[in-house]
């Protein structure tokens, strides 16, 4: 199936979907592509393949070229979620590299008892650089009828050894996302994402200087436990460090599709 028939069925679905027929595991934070903090029900498996296209040097975002992957999110427990991801990244010289990650997110407050949500989250990446990097995630949500809003943060410190590029000791994320549930079944959105933001303090940033990327969401659930999530964002520059080798500090933009199956 084209992606363009994906899209045009998750439209279709979210319209027609009667309330009370989402998928199992879904929360309003699951329905975005930059903050993963979402919590599933217990015992609720969410397997996904993701792909995005991009013309941006961004390792979050995905660099110049395709990336494509499957992530898998499991409910442990209402309060417990782990994740697990790998994928591929092809360049735009023919180059190609793996990655992959384990995160585990934690929820520590809820809504109902103290009016916000708080999820924070422990892991490691192994980038498309092939550097291992622990992380530590905190997102902070409210829901106001149809419409979620969340503020996600992700500290990385990446350990590198002697014949890798230069890294930074701290890489800085922070983003501001929400979406509008029209339905039960299909949710709009925006997502502000900024990524090495130490460049802001730092002009000898290594990856090149703080970045940003934004654009709209939309997430449909489709029949039968699937659900759709895509979003278009532009990048671009908030800093720029010239000096940083090979790293490109033009405006881009990035494309991600994600085609996920709730059990």
């Amino acid at each position: 199936m084209s992606l363009g028939r994906l899209v045009i069925a998750g439209w279709v679905w979210g319209w027609v979907v009667p309330a009370g027929a989402q998928t199992p595991g879904v929360a309003a934070p699951e329905t975005y592509l930059y903050d993963h903090a979402g919590l599933g029900q217990t015992g609720a498996v969410v397997v996904e393949l993701e792909a995005a296209v991009g013309t941006r040097d961004a390792r979050p975002f995905g660099e110049h070229g395709v990336t494509t992957g499957v992530r898998g999110r499991f409910g442990v427990h209402d309060r417990v979620t782990l994740e697990v991801f790998g994928g591929t990244l092809r360049d735009g010289q023919g180059g190609q590299s793996a990655g992959g990650a384990v995160d585990v997110y934690v929820g520590v407050l809820d809504e109902a008892t103290v009016g916000f949500d708080l999820t924070v989250g422990l892991g490691e990446l192994y980038d498309y650089q092939q550097v291992h990097t622990p992380r530590l995630h905190a997102s902070l949500g409210k829901r106001l009828g149809a419409l979620h809003v969340a503020l996600p943060v992700e500290v990385a410190i990446p350990v590198t050894t002697a014949d890798q590029p230069a890294r930074d000791p701290i890489d800085l994320t922070v983003g501001v996302v929400g979406s509008w549930g029209l339905s039960e079944a299909l949710r709009v959105g925006l997502e502000a994402v900024g990524e090495d933001l130490e460049g802001f303090w730092d002009d000898e940033e290594a990856e090149g200087g703080a970045r940003m990327v934004v654009g709209p969401t939309f997430w449909g659930a489709l029949v039968g436990g699937w659900r759709l999530k895509l979003n278009l964002g532009g990048v671009f520059a908030a800093t720029r460090n010239p000096s940083a080798p090979g790293v490109d500090t033009a405006a881009g933009f990035l494309g991600r599709f994600n085609l996920g199956y709730a059990f």
